[in-house]
């Protein structure tokens, strides 16, 4: 069940998270969190991220037809790509749309730039670039 809260930040840029959230993701003062920042619906999003975990961005050009984007979601799956989050917008009707992923490849031996070529090698995308997320 969602719970909404009200919190401040303080004049440092600090945010506390209640003790019932921390305890509800099972998170510490040492667990590592994903900040995604929204500036066009002016929101943030903190998600809780394992040690282990191997994060990158991939952004993937594809065309706009139907099952484009189902066609690339199962292509990051058959190489144990874990989808974090995701957006994906159309550029262009019935032309060009985008997918941007933040993914975990811990599970993978593959390298983001990797991914991002073989993709487009296959002719699922028709353009693809990726980075690693380097903790701070």
């Amino acid at each position: 069940m969602a719970r909404t809260e009200i919190v401040k930040m303080d004049d440092r840029g600090r945010v506390l998270i209640p003790i019932y959230a921390r305890d509800a993701l099972s998170i510490g003062s040492d667990t590592s969190l994903l900040l995604l920042v929204d500036q066009e619906q002016k929101n943030i999003v903190l998600t809780p991220i394992t040690e282990k975990a191997r994060l990158a961005t991939i952004k993937i050009v594809l065309p706009d037809v139907p099952g484009a984007l189902a066609r690339a979601a199962q292509f990051m799956a058959e190489r144990g790509v874990d989808l974090i989050m995701s957006e994906s917008r159309t550029l262009s009707r019935g032309k060009t749309a985008e997918w941007n992923v933040v993914a975990d490849l811990s599970q993978t031996k593959s390298t983001p730039k990797k991914i991002a070529e073989q993709i487009v090698r296959k002719g699922v995308a028709t353009t693809a670039s990726a980075r690693d997320i380097k903790g701070t």
